[in-house]
């Protein structure tokens, strides 16, 4: 990682350790983050490569666990808006030449909205994509299908060692919640998610949760806000699809992870031998959700997704004891 160098227009260029060390350092208190959303979006730009992402899990660990601390402090709604506001507002020091490139760097756009670059929703997606793409590793189809589980984590990680590696991030699965707390990790992904409805933020909880085993997914049980709030972003889903006139036109991802997050919280738990809670937990909530699926299903019909969500909804039925008709 040592070689590698981000570029500035001007012709001049910094390491990359150099960006990292300054990022994680402004994150070393993830209640205030010393720089602006365009420091850090700017940075993360430059960590947005599959191969330079490779190299963060081999050697920069603490980038890494930067970002996911930042993104699993405890902070309520409004301390959320709070920093948003913040964070928007530039209010860094101009004293660091590496600072004031990275102020006055223009990455390639990455997004089809400019105008969209720096957001501090953009700080949110890229982390938790960066961190996506480090724990299920797209340059290695390999290790993504067999490595990424909960039994596999250890084990690729002693192989390495083995080989007489430096083992990539992560090591073991409680390297997940080991900061904060499994609940507080949980609560916290969940919110992002909530809030934001942002697709990287859903499959990043989708995906540590079930790295992480029973540890993390029995945690959605001390949260009463949990059910009700996932319902509420699939009806919120399904009422844009049903502004739209063609399925063609339509983003499905927000609603394709709510529904893998829907799987996650009830059908995996009870294989997992969970059903007891699972049904007490959701009695209040089962026809609501069932509900929700159901014009999830009518809605996507001629979709590729469509079987996935009428398998779901049929399981979840039989499963939680659902009146065949919710609606008596």
């Amino acid at each position: 990682m040592a070689s590698r160098e981000i570029g500035f227009p001007d012709g001049s260029s910094y390491k990359l350790d150099a960006i990292v060390d300054l990022f994680v350092e402004s994150l070393s208190d993830p209640i205030h983050p010393s720089h602006c959303v365009l420091f850090y979006n700017s940075s993360l730009v430059g960590f947005w490569n599959l191969h330079t992402m490779a190299d963060l899990r081999a050697s920069r660990h603490d980038l890494l666990e930067t970002c996911l601390l930042f993104l699993t402090t405890p902070r309520t709604p409004d301390e959320i808006r709070i920093l948003q506001s913040t964070m928007q507002t530039c209010s860094c020091p101009k004293d660091n030449p590496l600072l004031n490139r990275l102020h006055k760097y223009c990455p390639p756009d990455y997004f089809k909205r400019p105008f969209d670059r720096y957001l501090f929703t953009d700080v949110i997606l890229m982390m938790s994509t960066i961190l996506l793409n480090c724990i299920f590793n797209p340059i290695d189809p390999k290790e993504s299908k067999k490595m990424t589980l909960h039994h596999g984590v250890r084990k690729r990680a002693l192989k390495e060692e083995k080989q007489g590696k430096t083992p990539m991030w992560p090591i073991t699965p409680d390297e997940f919640y080991s900061a904060v707390g499994a609940e507080t990790t949980v609560k916290m992904l969940w919110q992002w998610a909530y809030i934001y409805e942002l697709r990287p933020s859903f499959l990043l909880l989708n995906g540590i949760v079930t790295m992480a085993g029973t540890t993390l997914n029995v945690m959605v049980f001390l949260m009463p806000d949990f059910a009700p709030q996932l319902i509420e972003v699939i009806n919120k889903s399904i009422d844009e699809l049903e502004k739209t006139s063609s399925l063609a036109d339509c983003d499905l991802s927000v609603l394709q992870q709510a529904e893998r997050t829907v799987q996650i919280s009830t059908i995996e738990m009870i294989c997992q031998g969970e059903g007891r809670r699972v049904n007490s937990y959701w009695k209040n909530h089962k026809e609501a959700l069932l509900r929700a699926l159901s014009r999830a299903v009518n809605i996507t019909t001629g979709s590729p997704f469509h079987e996935e969500l009428l398998l779901t909804a049929c399981i979840i039925h039989d499963t939680l004891n659902v009146p065949h008709d919710p609606t008596k």
